[in-house]
């Protein structure tokens, strides 16, 4: 057998490991059992932003099949778990749920920082009048005319019954009210309370409409007497006088033509209707045997790193199998601990400069013997210090920003390391920052110790003091690191 240099068997292993480490951080989809659904009301609420995760990992997001809402995608950290429960949910519609994942690529922070510097049922509803062209034949009168009519009002009767079956398992399919003249009622949905009756009003009606008993018996003597009708009537032309016998036979044929006609009508009217009564009856069956969606029904997604899930909820009615739509809920775990921020910060640091200052005693120059004038060291102060563009890389500091809360802060809030680099306007230096930032969606408040560079006089020098009247210039100074306290305020910048 083969085998792999020795050089490889180190990346065999990382390959394999990486394998491990991706089928192991693989989108989880789980439904919640019924005995699990009273721990979800204890749960914190999903919100739209949560950058540093809830507090257990998991949050739960209600929507209401009755007014069913697409809530704002949700940007959580990897490893979170997301719970999708649908209240209010209709007893005769199947919840189903469907994931579909996408990779993203991982956020680079260094870049960021750098650049920052309806139904079947509905087949049923038949023509108003199956059986037509009865009217010519009427005008005769005809024993097979009149009961061919007969029969025709009694099929037509009956699919106004199967009608109403079908109109009312179609309102009830859309969770709608039957009215008065049986159509749907669209501006009055049914409740969990009003189901139940109207659930057995559709039921009752569907039955009915599908044990009407049918004509079969006479429909079939008649077909007898129209299959017999034109020998009997050409019999009878034979025996009429000579002049008459030929528009005798004429008549008879044209009457054994409407009457052969109207039978086929009345033929396929009937086996329309016997399909009709046994959809009814299958879709009776079905309503029957459905135990019933339970009032509450919940999924739960854990998300992995770099993958984003959008997650489909829709509703299948158990009878038609008609798909409505519920809700789509977006998980996005592009949440990352590392926040890359610019703005302005000021700082309680004085920036000193030094000059020669000539000697005033009662408003005039005190002058040495020679007559030049004396000159003494003073001081200047510019403060506060002011540097911009600041910017500042921090570190979230999930444990003290997963409570409720900070979840519930437009667009969340948390706490967060930071550090940070600016451009002191005074003193034209890189100044240096370092504090703990409060972040308010996608504002940063952050106190700092401000590192900067202090002006101080040198070689003994000192304020105040006298140097007579051909004093040093410049004065000796040199600079010194400080620590003193500022505020920045900045704003998030999008990572690439």
């Amino acid at each position: 057998m083969a085998r792999f240099p020795r050089c490889f068997s180190p990346l065999l292993r990382g390959a394999f490991f990486l394998l491990t480490v991706v089928a192991a951080n693989a989108q989880v989809m789980l439904q919640v059992a019924p005995s699990e659904l009273p721990t979800l009301n204890d749960m914190p609420a999903c919100v739209p932003v949560a950058q540093s995760g809830y507090r257990g990992g998991e949050c739960v997001l209600k929507i209401d099949r009755q007014n069913p809402t697409s809530p704002p995608a949700l940007i959580v950290p990897p490893n979170t778990t997301v719970y999708v429960e649908i209240v209010n949910t209709r007893w005769n519609e199947t919840v189903l749920f469907s994931v579909a994942t996408t990779h993203t690529t991982p956020p680079d922070i260094a870049a960021a920082a750098l650049k920052g510097a309806i139904s079947p049922l509905q087949s049923l509803v038949l023509a108003q009048k199956t059986v037509v062209g009865y009217e010519a034949a009427l005008v005769k009168p005809a024993t097979i005319a009149d009961e061919q009519k007969a029969i025709a009002d009694t099929l037509t009767d009956i699919q106004k019954d199967i009608r109403r079956g079908a109109a009312a398992l179609t309102c009830l399919a859309a969770y709608q009210s039957l009215q008065a003249d049986y159509s749907c009622s669209q501006g009055k949905l049914l409740t969990p309370q009003t189901f139940d009756s109207e659930k057995q009003a559709a039921i009752n009606l569907a039955n009915y409409g599908a044990a009407r008993p049918l004509p079969l018996v006479e429909l079939k003597d008649l077909d007898t007497k129209v299959g017999n009708f034109l020998a009997s009537c050409l019999a009878n032309a034979a025996k009429e006088p000579a002049d008459k016998k030929d528009e005798a036979e004429r008549n008879c044929r044209s009457d054994a033509d409407l009457y052969v006609s109207n039978q086929a009508k009345l033929n396929g009217a009937v086996g329309d209707i016997q399909k009709a009564q046994a959809a009814l009856l299958v879709s009776v069956q079905a309503l029957t045997a459905w135990p019933g969606t339970p009032p509450v029904v919940a999924y739960k997604f854990t998300s992995s790193p770099l993958n984003n899930m959008v997650v489909t909820v829709s509703g299948q009615e158990v009878v038609n199998k008609t798909s409505s739509p519920i809700a789509s809920v977006t998980i996005n775990c592009q949440a990352t601990h590392w926040v890359v921020s610019a703005g302005i910060l000021f700082s309680n640091l004085k920036f000193h400069t030094f000059t020669n200052s000539p000697v005033i005693v009662n408003g005039q120059p005190v002058l040495d013997p020679t007559g030049k004038t004396l000159t003494r060291v003073t001081r200047s102060d510019t403060s506060p210090a002011v540097a911009a563009p600041e910017l500042l890389v921090s570190y979230r500091i999930s444990p003290l920003s997963r409570f409720g809360w900070e979840n519930k802060c437009p667009n969340g809030c948390s706490f967060l390391l930071t550090g940070g680099i600016g451009a002191n306007l005074t003193s034209k230096t890189a100044d240096f920052d370092t504090g703990i930032s409060f972040q308010i969606g996608g504002v940063l408040i952050t106190p700092t110790v401000h590192f900067g560079r202090d002006v101080r006089l040198s070689n003994g020098v000192t304020v105040g003091q006298e140097l007579g009247p051909s004093p040093p210039s410049p004065l000796p100074t040199e600079n010194h690191w400080v620590r003193k306290f500022g505020i920045g305020l900045s704003y998030t910048l999008p990572t690439p």
